[in-house]
């Protein structure tokens, strides 16, 4: 009886995993908006049903969880955080608890999925799943972007907005069009790698446009980059036509252009309807703009003085003066930081509320030498435990990108999309190779 109740308990686990993948897909991106609408609690959501699902998982297989190389090493790099964060560093607790959530919980997704095996139909729900979200988004945030963020959109959101040109980015449900474009980027292979049986010529070409609208320049960068990586990898399947291949990418780049540009024309129409009459001029940009400031003067001594080279150049001052175990968890531009001031701060003349914007600087500042080594260790396991399944090394590799731009693992999308796309792949033996 005991052992029936136990197999029983195992297939509601599975089920209940299975559900809550789809549900996080649709929740994550709305998770902005579902906050400031009930309030901040609902931010914990996602970690109360994965830590459900942990205990399910675990009565389930009567404590005897798998280990892996990987889960051994994480720990470690958490054991010495907690050490130099704790004991060495004196910040509080709760900092470091704030920390290792933001790091661990879709983590532990991981760990328990990876152990199901999910059917090829379960899959091929997620990609309408991520279809449909696609469409969705699209709509809304046109409707943002020609409203110049006074309909759809966190006023809140909208009144943090510095620079002037970004009203004429998407920003989407996720309020940032970064974020935005790492999510179009990182659903996009995947769809159309597990989905290529189905015409997605609709899904190829308003992904492709909103990627454009977002201006998010390391997102179409990453794009570019793991597009031919991708035809590389599967030239075998995908050159069997050139021809055909040629002509979609052609055709499939001519109308998200196109869409994109109607939308621009659109938006500018929108402004000067609400500004007509009044003396008030809003500032304009397009894609084509931001991909060519990329190195102008203007751009590079700005990113000196608050932006990304600032943030790399002082953490590596930071870690030279604290180079063996880090400052501590929560104490440079990561999650945490922002809940407090750390001491280090003031210190080193950096703002308040500081986002490092960056894994890596994060990481190696906070942890040392000894917390990075571990870190990298982790993630090497990580493409060592996927070797023989090439998509997952190239969603892998598209995260690993975006961290030289993102704090990835703080970023419930990215983490979300990284973690439940190696644990749902895992036992599918299909995808090896």
């Amino acid at each position: 009886i005991y052992m029936n109740k136990l197999e029983k308990l195992e297939n509601i686990t599975i089920t209940y995993s299975k559900c809550l993948v789809l549900f996080l897909m649709c929740f994550i991106p709305f998770r902005n908006e579902l906050e400031l609408l009930l309030g901040t609690y609902i931010k914990v959501l996602p970690d109360m049903m994965i830590l459900i699902l942990l205990m399910g998982y675990v009565i389930s297989q009567r404590g005897r969880v798998k280990i892996q190389l990987s889960d051994i090493i994480f720990c470690l790099f958490f054991l010495v955080a907690l050490i130099n964060t704790i004991f060495i560093k004196k910040i509080s607790i709760s900092i470091y608890i704030m920390e290792v959530r933001s790091l661990a919980v879709y983590y532990i997704l991981y760990v328990v999925i990876r152990n199901y095996k999910f059917e090829q139909n379960y899959i091929l729900k997620i990609c309408k799943c991520i279809r449909g979200l696609t469409y969705l988004l699209f709509v809304l945030g046109m409707i943002e972007m020609l409203s110049s963020k006074m309909l759809l959109f966190p006023k809140s959101v909208a009144e943090s907005i510095i620079y002037a040109d970004n009203f004429s980015r998407m920003y989407g449900m996720f309020c940032n069009p970064n974020t935005y474009g790492a999510f179009l980027v990182l659903t996009f292979f995947f769809v159309i790698y597990h989905a290529k049986g189905e015409k997605l010529w609709v899904y190829k070409c308003i992904a492709l446009a909103s990627l454009f609208m977002t201006m998010s320049r390391s997102s179409l960068l990453i794009f570019i980059f793991v597009g031919i990586l991708y035809i590389l990898i599967f030239r075998k399947e995908l050159l069997e036509n050139k021809k055909a291949l040629i002509l979609q990418i052609i055709i499939v780049g001519l109308i998200s252009i196109g869409i994109y540009m109607l939308s621009v024309v659109g938006r500018e129409s929108m402004v000067k309807y609400i500004n007509a009459g009044t003396t008030a001029e809003e500032a304009e940009t397009t894609m084509f703009d931001r991909l060519k400031e990329m190195n102008s003067e203007e751009i590079v001594e700005q990113s000196n003085l608050v932006g990304r080279i600032f943030i790399v150049k002082t953490g590596i001052q930071i870690w030279k003066d604290n180079a063996i175990l880090g400052t501590g968890f929560g104490t440079y531009g990561s999650g945490a930081s922002m809940a407090w001031i750390p001491e280090i701060y003031e210190q080193y003349g950096i703002p308040a509320g500081c986002y490092s914007d960056n894994e890596y600087i994060k990481d190696i500042v906070e942890t040392g030498s000894v917390g990075f080594l571990l870190l990298c260790l982790f993630l090497v396991s990580i493409l060592y435990e996927q070797r023989k399944k090439p998509l997952n090394i190239l969603i892998c590799i598209m995260v690993g990108w975006f961290g030289l731009f993102y704090n990835v693992f703080e970023v419930q999308i990215v983490a979300f999309l990284l973690w439940g796309y190696l644990g749902v792949l895992n036992q599918n033996k299909e995808y090896e190779r």
